[in-house]
């Protein structure tokens, strides 16, 4: 009974995470509410988002729920996708890395900031083949991550990254449409002002006598 109403909870909770990706476009507000609905549904005191840049050389903290995550977001934490730890190895390979127990598994967070740590999952968010970033999860429990929560949130993990697809073409979207408005708008004024200046000005001015 315990497994079925915790698999049931799971499930509920990505369906409030769908819910929550469908309902936002702006990716600056997507990603931390998505952060947010995670550490609340599954009880991780932190939970962070990494995105990749265009080059795959660093991956950066963008979206974080817990304080001390937002101070690091603040100072502009980033690690060079590839380097020692979970979050730069799983940026690069798209495998997630998972420990358990930080006080048998010396594979610690790759920030010193999170000595409550005691499990940590880390899980790709990718198109297909392409990495777009990564889920960093810290829980203050040991053997958080059970089965049943790495399934799920492996599938919350691929809706993010949807969205962030879906966000990204949406913002280009409308910065294209914003922007052809703007050069429609200046075509069409520079087309009226020749044609006042070259266009004979044609009437009939009535004298008063028939």
């Amino acid at each position: 009974n315990a497994f079925n109403e915790r698999r049931a909870a799971n499930f509920e909770a990505a369906a409030q995470l769908a819910r929550t990706v469908a309902s936002i476009r702006d990716i600056n507000k997507l990603l931390p509410a998505i952060a947010e609905v995670i550490s609340a549904r599954f009880d991780y005191y932190h939970v962070g988002i990494f995105l990749n840049d265009d080059t795959q050389e660093y991956t950066s903290l963008v979206a974080a729920n817990s304080e001390i995550g937002k101070q690091l977001m603040a100072g502009g934490l980033q690690y060079k996708i590839g380097q020692a730890g979970f979050v730069p190895s799983v940026a690069q390979t798209g495998y997630s890395r998972v420990s358990q127990d930080h006080n048998q598994i010396k594979s610690v967070s790759d920030s010193q900031e999170f000595q409550k740590t005691q499990s940590e999952l880390v899980l790709p968010m990718k198109i297909e083949n392409k990495v777009l970033g990564v889920l960093d999860m810290h829980s203050d429990k040991t053997y958080a991550f059970d089965e049943v929560a790495i399934e799920i949130l492996s599938i919350l993990a691929d809706q993010t990254a949807i969205a962030i697809q879906n966000a990204r073409a949406y913002e280009e979207t409308q910065a294209a449409l914003a922007e052809s408005q703007i050069l429609y708008g200046t075509v069409i004024k520079q087309a009226w002002q020749t044609n006042v200046r070259v266009e004979n000005k044609l009437g009939y001015r009535f004298s008063g006598t028939i």
